[in-house]
């Protein structure tokens, strides 16, 4: 994922440019590599562009970085983590405590030319008023954000370029769930028995009465997928009174 700051000169539409293939799929989206758990904030070069070939990073696990405007999305502020640990200390018993809440709402950029689906911005989905906003970067990254994304607000700055994003609520995998109480949330690892390049990767499951679906990382954007997750991936629980293992 390249994430683009507004106004980007057409130096930069190589890194819009590929969307064909799974970042133009209206119908599915991610998954990823992780070591040691630590932090990758957002670095903003002082032009206000982020680098075209891929967002800078500062590497300091110690350091919690966020960017004001990513992509032109209205209160997008990520702060991506790595490894299993960092992402459940930081919001585990968050994502638990959405337990018992309806999913009412979600929203996804998709193109208003095509309708196609922008993978590479965040999900929002809302669950009776509270908005987790889930977006995957590059290949261990994983940046769950809590009710700044403004959906009703434009996306900005993407005059240079021939395609508007815009948000939008439809989506056939999700909106037969709108409306059930959330049952459990966990999160997915990545554990193939032969070790791979997305080995640890991280994925974000919502499980509900009559099903379930998870937000996962498709190498470098979102990827979509509903009913269970492939037997590689190793399930861990998200419960607030657990304590972690």
């Amino acid at each position: 994922m390249t994430l683009l700051a507004p106004a980007a000169p057409a130096s930069t539409l190589k890194s819009i440019a590929g969307r064909s293939g799974s970042k133009a799929a209206a119908s599915s989206d991610t998954c990823t590599t992780s070591s040691a758990p630590t932090s990758r904030p957002l670095s903003v070069e002082s032009s206000g562009l982020f680098d075209p070939g891929g967002y800078q990073l500062a590497r300091s696990s110690a350091e919690i970085g966020q960017s004001p405007l990513v992509l032109g999305i209205s209160g997008f502020a990520p702060t991506f983590l790595v490894g299993l640990k960092a992402v459940r200390d930081d919001h585990g018993p968050s994502l638990a405590a959405l337990g018992g809440r309806r999913l009412t709402g979600f929203a996804i950029v998709r193109f208003i030319e095509d309708g196609d689906w922008y993978a590479d911005c965040p999900i929002v989905l809302d669950f009776d008023g509270v908005q987790v906003e889930i977006c995957h970067s590059k290949f261990d990254e994983l940046s769950i954000g809590w009710n700044t994304i403004d959906t009703t607000a434009a996306i900005s700055g993407w005059e240079w370029f021939e395609m508007t994003p815009a948000w939008s609520g439809a989506d056939e995998r999700l909106e037969p769930f709108i409306g059930q109480e959330l049952r459990e949330v966990a999160l997915l690892e990545w554990r193939p028995s032969r070790r791979d390049v997305a080995a640890d990767t991280l994925a974000v499951e919502f499980v509900f009465g009559t099903g379930r679906f998870h937000i996962a990382n498709a190498l470098d954007e979102n990827i979509i997928e509903v009913g269970d997750a492939h037997p590689a991936f190793v399930r861990h629980l998200l419960d607030r009174g657990a304590q972690p293992d």
